[in-house]
């Protein structure tokens, strides 16, 4: 049983299917906005650098190596075994596919598909917003779209920030965990405050704006060619739900990532690069080693960090604003703010009309951070998810 807009319940298996369609062709649906952004990154002007003219055989096989087994098929029903069975003549069937997308600028029509399946989380099942989706995509279209990230990957990662550690080479959680460990100890150590403004955006991944997308991409100086190509995987998507073994009606997506993609994290946090750059005022943040650093970020998972209060608030102000230029909205209830060396803060950050919840403690990125820096809640926590894995095992 789902819950109609209008609050009935809908149980039917036809008008389940119905529910969600309408669900989320409105999720995905693009509501307008964002031109003034897409005009201030038209202004930058780039030097773009020409990629190689064909995908080579080398970068089809590379990412044939990458596809997983005993994974659900895509709606053409073509699997990654059958694939990998498929060997050495496949291979160069399915290069000779990939360079025809590239030349051209199209796709077939089937790898531009993508099967929701709606997950449960928390809270009433009976909404169709405590769910999250799973989504099957083509194994074949994922072999293009991985040798598309390799070559994105190459042209944006000297662009990305030493701020964002997700989808990056080299950086990781890990990363981000010990800066703010390290901050929370000085603080601790010093006797003085580091204030933290860890944001939360509602649906960040479904929420950004295509026209964006190639705009930032434009901006970073990445190839027409691969801009093209994208621009037609995109504007060609199309999703379906499944419910219950069945598959309701095929409908167009026009905001968002697309979702089992192996490509959309990149230019996800390529867009974030480009709120983030406006947003965060230079000359700001807490000293480490002779660097100023005003925010840490892995993917959409942000903590916004000042020394003082006031500096604090005209961050957020200000990220509140260039956010939703871009389309991003800051969800007021899972944004917290944390003070290192004060259980308390002096003057609450408030979004709008919307007060934030100052805590003594945090976990962010799996990790549990406190005000006092103290360890033994975390290493509490984490004996007792260990002593849960190996009573699993049994």
């Amino acid at each position: 049983m789902i819950r109609n807009q209008d609050g009935t319940m809908q149980q039917s298996k036809e008008g389940v299917k119905q529910r969600w369609t309408q669900y989320y062709s409105g999720l995905y649906k693009d509501e307008g906005g964002g031109d003034e952004m897409v005009k201030e990154l038209e202004g930058i002007s780039p030097s773009y650098k020409e990629g190689p003219q064909d995908i080579l055989y080398s970068e089809v096989e590379e990412a044939i190596q990458t596809l997983k087994s005993n994974k659900s098929p895509g709606s053409d029903g073509i699997t990654a075994e059958m694939i990998h069975a498929g060997g050495e003549q496949l291979t160069h069937e399915i290069h000779s596919l990939c360079n025809k997308a590239w030349h051209k600028g199209v796709i077939p029509e089937e790898w531009g598909k993508s099967i929701l399946i709606p997950i449960p989380k928390k809270g009433d099942l009976s909404e169709c917003a405590n769910y999250r989706t799973i989504s099957l995509i083509s194994h074949t279209g994922k072999i293009l779209l991985t040798v598309l990230l390799n070559r994105l990957k190459r042209h944006l990662d000297p662009y990305l920030s030493e701020e964002q550690a997700g989808f990056t080479q080299d950086r990781s959680t890990v990363h981000q965990i010990l800066i703010l460990r390290l901050l929370a100890e000085k603080a601790k150590r010093q006797e003085k405050k580091i204030y933290n403004c860890f944001i939360d955006f509602q649906k960040a991944f479904d929420a950004i704006k295509h026209k964006i997308i190639w705009a930032v991409l434009k901006s970073f100086g990445v190839e027409n060619k691969m801009i093209t190509l994208l621009k037609h995987i995109y504007e060609k998507a199309q999703s379906a739900v499944r419910v219950e073994k069945e598959t309701g009606e095929w409908f167009q997506t026009s905001v968002g990532s697309r979702q089992g993609d192996p490509l959309s994290p990149l230019p996800f946090i390529t867009y974030l690069e480009r709120v983030m750059d406006k947003a965060m005022q230079i000359n700001r943040g807490i000293n480490i080693s002779g660097t100023l650093v005003n925010n840490l970020r892995f993917a959409d998972d942000i903590d916004v960090l000042e020394e003082d209060c006031d500096s604090l608030h005209q961050q957020i102000e200000q990220l509140k604003i260039t956010a939703e230029e871009a389309g991003l909205l800051i969800n007021t209830k899972k944004t917290k703010t944390l003070v290192f060396g004060d259980r308390n803060i002096e003057k609450h950050v408030q979004i709008a009309e919307n007060i934030i919840e100052n805590v003594e403690l945090f976990e962010y990125l799996g990790s549990l951070l406190t005000w006092d820096n103290n360890c033994s809640d975390e290493i509490k926590r984490r004996i007792g998810k260990s002593i849960g894995a190996m009573a699993a095992l049994k």
